[in-house]
């Protein structure tokens, strides 16, 4: 059975016997809808036909059968299929947020960006993103993932452990001759430089130390002599074993000559 008040319409499935009569008493609720779109001014769609622009008070709406409104904005995103939430004998105040399509786009941008690893192009169009909408938790989401990613890809600061592992790394390299060189004074980088001549000395290596004044690395490793000859082996030896755990480093020649390898360890990423 349907009943309709020449707006809405209510139905109700009712099962009888051929021979029987029913009857159902139908009862139309209604409520009225304060309707506002941030931002305003938003054309509202309701069964196909403009009926206004926010905000936009809808009168006399049946309780769960009115249905849903589109709204659309020049610039912006329609909003399809707006539910309106309708109580019995009150106005209940209802807003469409709607989102720029340069908003939207920058988002889409962000998302492929970080997708394929360009994380600075992430981080610009996010930048955008959020000049449009500050609060949007897509956009958010992006930051915190960019972010998260970028501080996952930093050089680690050296530690007691990253020594440990140098030395188990250059155990087959014992009497091999190497010099370290100080190139920061900074407290810190001194003491990892006397942390890794400990480990090196552990790892049968003969060392000697230098200072040099450079703030670009916390310090070198040259290796300056090796009786096997095995210079290049010793440096990718180390220089893997930096690399595995994240720390910044480069290798470098004596002019070309590979006569000696320079291993430089520090915050900088190369």
């Amino acid at each position: 059975l349907t009943a309709t008040d020449g707006d809405n319409e209510l139905s109700v499935d009712i099962t009888i016997s051929p021979e029987e009569q029913a009857t159902h008493a139908f009862a139309f609720r209604y409520g009225d809808v304060l309707l506002t779109s941030t931002p305003k001014g938003a054309t509202v769609i309701r069964r196909g036909k403009e009926i206004g622009t926010t905000p936009l008070t809808l009168a006399h709406l049946a309780v769960d059968v009115s249905g849903g409104v589109e709204l659309r904005l020049n610039g912006y995103a329609p909003v399809t299929d707006f539910a309106l939430k309708v109580v019995e004998g009150i106005t209940t105040n209802l807003n469409a947020k709607l989102f720029s399509e340069q908003y939207l786009q920058a988002v889409k941008q962000a998302s492929e960006a970080i997708h394929v690893g360009h994380l600075t192009t992430t981080q610009e169009f996010i930048a955008s993103a959020l000049e449009l909408e500050p609060n949007d938790p897509r956009a958010l989401r992006l930051r915190d993932e960019v972010s998260k990613r970028i501080e996952q890809a930093k050089p680690r600061i050296l530690s007691n452990f990253d020594a440990f592992l140098v030395t188990e790394a250059l155990l087959n390299h014992a009497g091999e001759e190497i010099e370290l060189e100080y190139r920061s004074s900074s407290a810190e980088c001194v003491a990892l430089s006397n942390q890794f001549q400990e480990a090196f000395k552990k790892a049968g290596l003969i060392v000697k130390t230098g200072a040099m004044a450079d703030n670009d690395v916390c310090f070198d490793v040259e290796i300056i002599k090796s009786p096997s000859g095995g210079l290049g082996s010793m440096a990718t030896d180390l220089f893997d074993t930096l690399k595995r755990r994240k720390i910044a480093v480069r290798i470098s020649s004596d002019g070309g000559s590979w006569n000696s390898i320079t291993v430089r360890i520090g915050e900088k990423s190369y």
